[in-house]
């Protein structure tokens, strides 16, 4: 996940959008966790580190983009990455000045195959969703960008509002890669369910962790250690656990319960 100070800053100190619903911390941090909940660890790196390894990245709410930045986003599909773009990418350089031709600038409409035209932002009590192709639907607050589509295949369409119909997500092959384009804020609830295309895009491997359970890896010489984190109140049973628990030394081959507040290290071998 690209989390970047400076995007944040010129996000906040933008003019338009709402200032009490922009949350771009807020918004990471729940892709973040929309991926823990799928067994995924993911890093959080800034776009002057190296790309190089990942396979599937996302970007979200990415307002202020270098030409470089762009030019690297578009390498890592091209050789075989899969990237996920939101509303509110590419509006700004790295001075704060719009691009101009249309948004996402710095060429990353070309890589999305999309030009956001307009942005709608929602009142609270506003209500809208997106239909995926098929029956899935998924709730948006907030945000909603009215897209205009160039060269690429539209995924899922605005139910609601005068733009009911239009394209909401997107996605467009480049090189070994696909882009991937999010025109409005989906419910963080329900980010699990969205992201598993992507991430079955990527062919990254999964497990179904409860919410609230926060895992890391370690990786050692001669073994392997699970840290699980229960950040809740309550006990948390996981199961398909097999090792040795690192504290009490116990061997584990099932189910474990975790207390509230608790925490497990399972070393593996």
């Amino acid at each position: 996940i690209i989390f970047e100070w400076e995007n944040w800053w010129a996000i906040d100190y933008s003019g338009g959008f709402s200032g009490k619903t922009k949350k771009y911390d807020v918004t990471c941090q729940k892709y973040w966790e929309a991926l823990m909940r799928r067994g995924i660890d993911a890093d959080v790196i800034s776009v002057n580190d190296d790309f190089e390894g990942y396979k599937l990245i996302l970007a979200p709410m990415l307002f202020s983009v270098k030409p470089e930045t762009a030019e690297k986003l578009k390498a890592f599909v091209e050789k075989g990455g899969i990237l996920l773009g939101t509303y509110m990418t590419g509006y700004v350089n790295e001075n704060t000045l719009c691009y101009e031709g249309g948004f996402p600038g710095a060429g990353l409409k070309d890589l999305f195959g999309v030009i956001a035209e307009e942005i709608d932002t929602l009142y609270p009590s506003d209500k809208n969703a997106i239909c995926m192709t098929g029956d899935k639907c998924f709730s948006v607050r907030d945000y909603c960008e009215i897209l205009r589509v160039a060269d690429a295949e539209v995924l899922g369409k605005y139910k609601d509002d005068f733009y009911a119909g239009t394209p909401a997500i997107t996605c467009k092959k480049n090189g070994q890669g696909k882009a991937y384009y999010q025109a409005a804020r989906i419910l963080p609830e329900e980010l699990c369910g969205f992201l598993d295309m992507l991430i079955s895009d990527a062919g990254i491997k999964t497990r179904e962790l409860p919410s609230g359970i926060e895992w890391h890896r370690r990786i050692g010489e001669n073994a392997a250690y699970d840290f699980y984190l229960n950040l809740t109140e309550q006990d948390v049973t996981l199961s398909g656990l097999n090792g040795t628990d690192l504290v009490t030394g116990e061997t584990i081959d099932g189910a474990v319960t975790i207390p509230g507040r608790g925490n497990l290290i399972v070393k593996t071998v």
